[in-house]
């Protein structure tokens, strides 16, 4: 280690003997040897800007104060990290700045306490969720982070620190009602807080190893918890555990309510992901297998219609697989470059309206695809390490990363500040590029639209009609001619419940299990599995997007169109996507 010097003195490091060594400089004699020196090499050294006081690092994890004059030691502070590569103080010798390996922490020289008014996280984010009013974010780090901290997402203001986990934070959840907040920690427990002042309320402790995995039921009433033996649901009010549903395998990683709360997703390295009756514990559903023999999927996010679940193979691909069969619907974006890990995908979220899913790259970039067409909508660069996760605001016009660089970054995904593509020259070409199945080329030409309403408005009236009801007899019919003894008739009825299938999947999905014909289950399942995919194109594209055009003018005209629409046949997607547009726009109200 290089020298260090003061206005009048020289410390150096004597690597035979592993001491500090001091000299005056103007008199050329050196000082009295410095008390207390551990018999380590030093990591670094600073004189205070007075020269009075010199200040060195050592391992283990001390910073050490002395008098120069008297070579006394003055105090010691202890440092966050194993190695301290930096010290400086600040020019009026008021702070001094410790860099390690995981920040820049800052200190009282003159008492040793910590003066660590940055507020970030030391360690890599693992977790962070939106408060339900979009208003407060929350997020949790780990290892010896243990401090869980509340942020003001519009300001960068960090709100308050919640004190009490032993150790690193992995999991952090809002309840539904936004009034309290949940962490589950390595040290073992999940702790429930005031959402509102960060008051510590009451402390989990199932004693079944770290907590990776927690959510709270879509009531509010419980928190479920995994384990390495069981899921623990702790009962809110009563403060108690209520149940636990035993679990064999591996600690479970993953946990997420499907439908009303009925069923709950649960996944752990060595059986994969599965969905288990959360009343019974009893397995319903396997969800299909990563490509890589041997290796669960370990990002899951659930669609907010609880009907599909995308899931990150360790090669980074990313499929979305229907909830309710476990088969794969589509994959949503290609492999990427392969890490010694596995471990590419590192994060995967739905946006509220399902539109779009967003992954958490290794390789350091955010990308968001839109599950309508497994197109890329938008690419975000800015972390300095691999992000770890992402989470969407309530409301979807945002997006949260957060990341190994200890930092959370928050994007705009409305496309108001960084349009994907150039926009549209006009309306006509606008609803033309509808059809386009680059994502990025479609977005742009919605967000042209909805800056017209009136043209929007009645370029989706023309163009897009409510899907025709079809007669449940007629369907039933065809579903018996599929057991016809004739070849060409089931053929014809097969391709013609093909053609009437997009308005009625739930009929056909019904029929499948009720078949003792193993041709016409075959069959059934064909047309089901191909109503199923989520990849379109041509009209049927176009008219998931014009719902979101007309979703996002939200005005009374564009949500009568909504309403003509979400009057169709009920099974059909059209329907079922214009009546979740009419209902997100009532709750914004």
């Amino acid at each position: 280690m290089e020298g260090q010097f003061s206005q009048r003195d020289l410390a150096r490091e004597d690597r035979k003997t592993k001491k500090v060594r001091l000299w005056d400089v103007d008199e050329g004699k050196e000082r009295p040897q410095l008390a207390d020196q551990p018999e380590m090499l030093w990591q670094s050294l600073v004189f205070s800007p007075d020269g009075k006081t010199l200040v060195g690092m050592s391992h283990p994890v001390t910073i050490r104060i002395w008098d120069v004059s008297t070579g006394k030691k003055l105090r010691d502070i202890q440092a966050h990290d194993y190695q301290v590569f930096h010290l400086a103080f600040t020019g009026d010798g008021k702070r001094l700045y410790a860099a390690d390996g995981h920040g820049v922490s800052i200190w009282d020289p003159t008492t040793g306490k910590p003066l660590d008014d940055v507020g970030g996280h030391r360690y890599t984010i693992d977790d962070a969720a939106w408060s339900p009013d979009g208003k407060r974010l929350a997020s949790g780090a780990g290892y010896t982070d243990n401090v869980a901290r509340v942020w003001d997402p519009a300001t960068g203001r960090k709100l308050f620190d919640l004190v009490g986990h032993k150790s690193g934070i992995e999991q952090v959840a809002y309840n539904p009602a936004g009034s309290l907040l949940a962490t589950g920690s390595q040290d073992g427990t999940a702790r429930l807080w005031d959402a509102a002042t960060g008051k510590e309320l009451h402390a989990f402790a199932a004693k079944d190893g770290m907590v990776y995995a927690m959510t709270f039921t879509p009531d509010g009433r419980f928190l479920v918890t995994g384990g390495r033996t069981a899921l623990h649901v702790w009962d809110v009010a009563g403060r108690k555990e209520a149940r636990s549903i035993p679990h064999t395998g591996d600690l479970l990683l993953q946990i997420a309510f499907l439908r009303d709360g009925k069923r709950i997703l649960v996944g752990d390295y060595k059986n994969g992901n599965r969905v288990i009756d959360f009343a019974t514990g009893r397995e319903e559903v396997r969800l299909a297998a990563a490509k890589r023999p041997g290796e669960g999927a370990f990002s899951v996010a659930v669609s907010p219609g609880n009907d599909r679940v995308a899931l990150a193979d360790p090669d980074g691909t990313v499929r979305l697989v229907d909830a309710g069969t476990g088969r794969e619907v589509c994959v949503l974006a290609g492999p990427v470059t392969d890490h010694p890990d596995g471990r590419n995908a590192l994060g995967l979220a739905f946006s509220p309206d399902g539109r779009t899913v967003a992954v958490a790259y290794r390789l350091g970039e955010v990308r968001v695809y839109e599950v309508a067409t497994g197109s890329e909508r938008f690419r975000f660069v800015g972390h300095t390490n691999a992000p770890t996760g992402v989470r969407f605001s309530p409301d979807g016009g945002r997006l949260c990363s957060f990341a190994g660089d200890h930092t959370l970054l928050i994007w705009d995904v409305t496309g108001a500040r960084l349009s994907p593509a150039p926009a549209p020259t006009s309306a006509n070409a606008a609803w033309a590029d509808l059809l386009a199945p680059d994502a990025k080329k479609g977005f742009a030409a919605i967000r042209y639209l909805a800056a017209d309403p009136p043209a929007a408005v009645r370029f989706v009236t023309a163009g897009v009609k409510p899907a025709a009801p079809v007669d449940p007899q007629v369907v039933a019919g065809l579903i018996e001619k599929l057991g016809s003894a004739e070849f060409a008739e089931r053929e014809r009825a097969s391709k013609e419940l093909a053609a009437l299938a997009p308005a009625v999947p739930d009929q056909l999905r019904a029929a499948v299990g009720k078949s003792d014909s193993q041709e016409v289950r075959a069959r059934l399942g064909a047309i089901v599995s191909r109503v199923s995919e989520t990849k379109l194109s041509g009209e049927g594209l176009r008219a998931v997007r014009a719902v979101e055009v007309l979703e996002q003018i939200g005005t009374p005209d564009a949500q009568k169109v909504l309403a003509e629409l979400a009057a169709g046949a009920p099974g059909s997607a059209l329907t079922q996507n214009a009546t979740a547009a009419l209902g997100r726009l009532k709750l914004k109200k």
